[in-house]
C-alpha cells in the first residue's frame, strides 16, 4: 500500500501526501515523502522503531532468563 513519510525526527506516515505538522520537527512543514518499502518497516518511521524497540526488549529478557 502506498504510504508517506516525514524525512524528519518525528518519523509521521501517513496515506496521502502532505506537509509534517509536527511541532518541533526537523521537517516541520515539509511535505511527507513517499515510501516504497514493501514491509511497512522503512527507516525513520515509527513501526521500524518500534520493531527495533521490540527486539532491545526481547534480547535483554532473554538475557534476564540467562540468570
Amino acid at each position: 500500500m502506498q504510504h508517506y513519510v516525514c524525512a524528519g525526527d518525528c518519523g509521521a506516515e501517513t496515506d496521502k501526501p502532505v506537509a509534517c505538522r509536527a511541532p518541533g520537527c526537523s521537517h516541520e512543514g515539509q511535505p511527507f515523502v513517499a515510501c516504497a518499502c514493501e514491509d511497512g518497516l522503512h527507516d525513520g518511521s515509527e513501526e521500524a522503531k518500534n520493531a527495533e524497540e521490540n527486539e532491545e526488549t526481547d534480547d535483554i529478557a532473554l538475557d534476564d532468563d540467562d540468570e
